[in-house]
């Protein structure tokens, strides 16, 4: 596999090449949309989620130029998820207050839903509810800043959120499956990459 994950992760759930949906002429419709489905084969072998992520945009990209001429119905929800503009700004808003507290109900004021239905499309959309998606990017923070930073865990602890090295510990073991301290020994040692790390795959 010759793809970076991060040059997709950087883009969020839309591919560096995915056309702009909300221009009046997307051109060459079956080559945009085959590129987003070959990014999104691409991505099912690094991250799931975000392969989900482009699949989702695929299907709005067909859906909005099969609507009529002048359809206000231009974000139809995807079978009850949450639409492309909403999974980029709880994205952007979870990396922001990842040191943070971050509720529920917080989250779902920024995608203006209330918070029964977010926590539905949130799970329809990621796959997990809310709070497990939120400890799996605190637990992703923490390995990434385990691989570039000499920091001690307790101060990394507090950098994603955590309330202590205690919690972390907790936390990393049950996604990763290892004590955070080996984990960084071995891979600093071996250069793996932090996003093949987890155990868990994400549906």
């Amino acid at each position: 596999m010759n793809e970076n994950i991060t040059d997709f992760i950087g883009a969020g759930p839309v591919s560096r090449r995915s056309p702009d949906l909300n221009s009046a002429d997307c051109g060459q419709p079956a080559q945009d949309l085959l590129v987003m489905l070959k990014d999104a084969e691409r991505l099912l072998s690094l991250d799931a989620r975000l392969a989900k992520h482009q699949i989702l945009e695929a299907i709005v990209f067909v859906e909005k130029r099969s609507l009529p001429p002048k359809s206000n119905a231009t974000e139809a929800l995807v079978s009850g998820g949450l639409l492309p503009w909403q999974i980029r700004r709880l994205q952007e808003q979870i990396q922001k207050d990842l040191d943070s507290t971050l509720t529920t109900a917080q989250l779902a004021r920024t995608v203006k839903l209330s918070t029964g239905y977010f926590c539905h499309a949130f799970k329809r959309t990621f796959g997990v509810p809310p709070h497990a998606y939120i400890s799996e990017e605190r637990v992703k923070r923490a390995q990434q800043m385990m691989l570039t930073t000499t920091d001690p865990l307790s101060q990394i602890a507090a950098a994603c959120g955590l309330a202590d090295q205690s919690h972390l510990s907790r936390l990393f073991r049950k996604t990763v499956g290892q004590n955070p301290n080996s984990w960084r020994r071995l891979n600093k040692e071996g250069h793996k990459s932090v996003y093949s790390t987890s155990r868990r795959s994400i549906k």
